[in-house]
């Protein structure tokens, strides 16, 4: 609230500051000399004024906001509404009052001139005696001199000491008109001077003679009123026109007002004239419409601030009667015994709009719950000689901080929260005032907040763009909360919640959980025709199922199928007209369309892909590159995949199968013929891991041709797309190398020489599949019975392989810097096993000194059943270069006689 010191600027005025009982006068005898100077017997009298002015201070705190209304001309133009107001705005001097009528002339409108005379007495009191008929007020005097003018004053007695307590003693009003011709007139400003005439009274008015002899006044014959407010007093049917025979002489006594009069019974000489208005009985005022700035505000007080020019009268006392009601009293109408003196009666109304307003009310319990008013001022009398007066009105206030924008707040109301501390959030409320608000959140599992699960606070400032709370608890899944915030600013005016918000839990989020497959995994063939099941986290909306379901197979094609749910959460996929295969690839996903059935999305999409196994218990057949190979019931110890694949293999992987063509001659061992294909049957269990043993394996290879030839003196290289690959069959291409000694004929390779070989994986040396082959010349196919899958090729295989390649190397003789074709320098010693052993390679000089000795572990590199290649690299056991010359290798196998080689390096 604003304080207002009560410093007069344009006068002094009475302070009465509102206390226990109301409006106190504390000072009943301040004065102000305005430059007028009154006379009173020759003494100075000085204009009195009983008002009322506020020192608005409150203990406690300062209110930030107020409504100030002080009628001066900038609120006029703010407040006051003209069509809907009848009390006078004083906009000059800055209060409310009645409005008040036409002046009414009591002589001089009935004579308008007079003839001069001189007066009977230069120092002479000449008037007449009234009685009052309305109460009115004195709103000015008159008189009337002749030519040579004249500076006589006028005087009115009252003996009513209730209105003056110096009663008929004293002259109640002494004035100097003016040193002029005619009529002069004296005007008093019920602002400054309020003299009321009481009804029943009678009052003495005398015009006194300046004391020159030769000043003339005015004739006024048989006077009789010309007001309808007063008239001239009878006593026993004679007007009384008198005059006092000196200046100084009042018309009586206390006990005899009127003994000193000397009653002139027909004319009256230099009677001045006097002016008459009144008061309205009452008048209202309703303001323009008032913006408060918010929707509710918490009022301090009512502060209304009256005074009164009556300085004959005085200002009794200011009462309240009600809530927004005041009864102004005046010593005098409290003498006649009029009730209510005067009165001040005050009412608000209220709109939300602007527009449409309600019932002017008084009471609010401290609060206006719209943001537009109307003020509405109400004043009466019981004495049309007086007005109340307002000087101004003052609503200290608070703004209530704005109810809190229910479309900010976070989680909305019904909303789903899938958190399960949630943060609260909400724009901040709205404080006209600019104060610190601060919220409580209460939240409560039940509509009536009987038992509150938290409730906390916090606060904002006006440079706040949100509120947030984040939840202290752990909520309960699938439970309905409910809650609200109240808001109260920094001077305690709390806007309490306009509305509870409702949400409900769903903290366990949507998701696959089970569907018997596993992503990478490998799953029996049977199991996923007869139809596997999706297992979800909760209860699903199947109609959102078929669009985020996806199944199709190793070649993206779509599998159809039946979907039967089993549960709310749970459904069975059924693949149609048997569309599972064993031992193929498979993909399945649930995408992100899926919805539970309050409607949110599953959490994370799933995508599996998996293989089918066969069962242990059928047969099986695979085919690729045209060879086959059939598995036949219980072949396998546990169920199993079968994958199929055509292989890209390079020469520097598989040296081997090229080094055993670099020379296609009779020291041959292997020979790659252009038909010849290499493939690959992976046979693995549901967990990926490579089965090693099986029985009842059958393999068949095609072949195209009744006679296979291939050309001396070349290598053959595989070539696709730029790529050294074997698909399906090898082709050669003829490139001379150094080391070719052949004669460049081609070799025919009859294909009862034709047999099965596997890769070895760890040693990249091809192997003949144990066991019995057979060649069908009328298929044109070779068969073979290997115990396990792996990477094969059909490749020529001469009848006495160890009459052949028993043991040589490639160069001889070489170089330091000759590279074998694995890429490593020296010379390729080649050597056939017919079944795994131990091996020790000695090379020796001429006369019998070891050099270089190495070991090779059976069924590793070197003693593996097949044909095997170690590398020497002309280097002796200390890791330098042996001389130029004849060397001897000496091969030692176990099991079998120490085969020899001479060996010649060249440095």
């Amino acid at each position: 609230m604003l304080s207002y010191a009560g410093v007069c600027s344009r006068r002094e005025e009475l302070c009465f500051i509102k206390g226990n009982s109301g409006l106190e006068n504390m000072n009943k005898h301040s004065v102000l000399f305005d430059g007028k100077q009154w006379r009173r017997r020759g003494r100075p009298y000085a204009k009195v004024f009983a008002a009322a002015a506020f020192l608005c201070v409150f203990a406690g705190r300062v209110f930030p906001g107020a409504l100030d209304i002080s009628f001066s001309a900038a609120n006029y133009t703010a407040y006051y509404d003209a069509a809907a107001s009848s009390l006078t705005w004083n906009s000059a001097l800055g209060y409310l009052h009645l409005p008040y009528g036409i002046q009414k002339n009591v002589f001089s409108t009935k004579y308008p001139t007079m003839s001069p005379v001189a007066p009977q007495k230069p120092t002479a009191q000449m008037g007449c005696s009234l009685v009052v008929a309305d109460d009115c007020y004195v709103s000015g005097f008159a008189r009337w001199a002749g030519s040579n003018g004249g500076n006589p004053s006028v005087r009115l007695w009252t003996d009513d000491t209730e209105e003056y307590a110096g009663g008929i003693t004293y002259p109640w009003v002494d004035m100097g008109v003016g040193n002029t011709s005619g009529w002069v007139e004296g005007i008093i400003d019920f602002s400054e001077e309020l003299y009321p005439l009481t009804a029943g009274n009678i009052y003495w008015l005398a015009n006194v003679a300046d004391g020159d002899p030769a000043h003339q006044v005015g004739d006024a014959g048989a006077a009789t009123s010309g007001c309808p407010y007063v008239s001239v007093a009878e006593v026993g049917g004679q007007a009384q026109l008198w005059y006092i025979n000196n200046e100084w002489t009042a018309p009586g006594s206390a006990a005899n007002p009127s003994e000193n009069l000397q009653v002139i019974p027909q004319h009256l000489y230099g009677v001045p004239d006097l002016r008459l208005n009144r008061f309205d009985a009452a008048g209202s005022l309703i303001t323009k419409t008032i913006d408060l700035g918010a929707s509710k505000v918490k009022l301090n007080d009512f502060l209304p601030v009256f005074y009164t020019a009556n300085s004959k009268i005085g200002f009794d006392a200011v009462s309240k009667t009600d809530v927004m009601a005041y009864s102004i009293d005046y010593k005098m109408i409290s003498a006649l015994g009029r009730t209510p003196q005067c009165a001040a009666a005050f009412s608000i109304a209220q709109s939300s709009d602007g527009v449409n307003f309600g019932n002017y009310e008084t009471v609010f319990a401290g609060t206006i719950n719209k943001r537009y008013i109307k003020i509405k001022m109400e004043l009466t009398t019981a004495h049309r000689g007086i007005t109340p007066i307002v000087d101004s009105v003052s609503i200290p206030y608070n703004c209530y901080p704005e109810p809190i924008n229910a479309s900010s707040v976070e989680p909305a109301e019904g909303a789903l929260v899938t958190e399960k501390s949630p943060v609260f959030r909400w724009s901040p409320s709205y404080d006209n005032d600019g104060d610190t608000v601060t919220y409580t959140l209460s939240i409560s599992s039940t509509p009536s907040f009987a038992t509150l699960i938290f409730s906390t606070q916090t606060l904002s400032v006006p440079s706040s763009t949100y509120v947030a709370v984040n939840c202290p608890v752990e909520l309960t899944d699938r439970t309905s909360y409910f809650f609200r915030i109240d808001a109260i600013d920094s001077n305690e005016a709390e806007t309490s919640y306009d509305r509870t918000f409702s949400f409900k839990t769903e903290l366990v989020p949507l998701n696959l959980t089970d569907s018997g497959i596993i992503n990478g995994s490998r799953v029996l063939a049977s199991y996923v025709q007869n139809g596997f099941v999706l297992q979800f986290s909760k209860d699903i909306d199947f109609g959102t199922f078929p669009a985020a379901f996806t199944f199709t197979d190793y070649l993206s094609a779509e599998v159809l199928y039946d979907l039967f749910p089993l549960s709310s959460s749970c459904v069975q996929v059924i693949p149609k007209d048997n569309a599972i295969e064993p031992c193929r690839s498979y993909h399945f996903s649930v995408g992100a369309t899926l919805k539970d059935t309050i409607g949110l999305y599953i959490t994370d999409g799933v995508i599996v892909d998996f293989g089918t196994l066969n069962s242990k218990a059928d047969a099986y057949t695979a085919s690729v590159a045209g060879s086959s190979i059939i598995i036949s019931a219980g072949a396998s110890p546990e169920d199993f995949y079968v994958n199929p694949q055509n292989l890209v293999i390079s020469s520097s992987t598989n040296s081997d199968l090229f080094d055993a063509n670099q020379s296609a001659n009779s020291s041959a061992f292997l020979i790659v013929v252009s038909t010849s294909s290499v493939f690959s049957y992976s046979i693995s269990n549901s967990v990926a891991a490579e089965i090693s043993s099986l029985s009842g394996i059958t393999l068949i290879v095609p072949y195209n041709q009744d006679s296979l030839t291939v050309p001396t003196g070349t290598s053959f290289a595989a070539r696709a797309a730029g790529r050294s690959v074997l698909p399906g069959g090898l082709s050669a291409r003829p490139e001379r190398t150094s080391q070719s000694s052949a004669s460049g004929e081609n070799i025919t390779v009859p294909p009862a020489l034709l047999r099965v070989f596997r890769l070895n994986e760890s040693s990249s040396q091809w192997g003949l599949v144990p066991g019995e082959q057979s060649v069908d010349a009328v298929s044109k196919t070779v068969t073979a019975y290997p115990t396990s899958g792996g990477t094969f090729a059909l490749l020529a295989y001469p009848s006495n392989p160890a009459a052949n390649v028993q043991l040589r190397n490639i160069p001889n003789p070489f170089y330091p810097e000759s590279v074998t074709s694995k890429g490593e320098k020296g010379t390729l010693i080649t050597y056939y096993l017919s079944a795994a052993a131990n091996v020790k390679a000695k090379i020796y000089t001429q006369i019998g000194h070891l050099i270089y000795e190495k070991e090779y572990t059976s069924g590793g590199l070197g003693g593996q059943a097949s044909v095997n290649s170690i590398t020497w690299d002309g280097k002796n056991k200390d890791g330098a270069y042996v001389a130029s010359g004849i060397y001897l290798l000496r091969l030692e196998i176990e099991g079998e006689e120490a085969r020899t080689r001479k060996i010649g390096f060249i440095r």
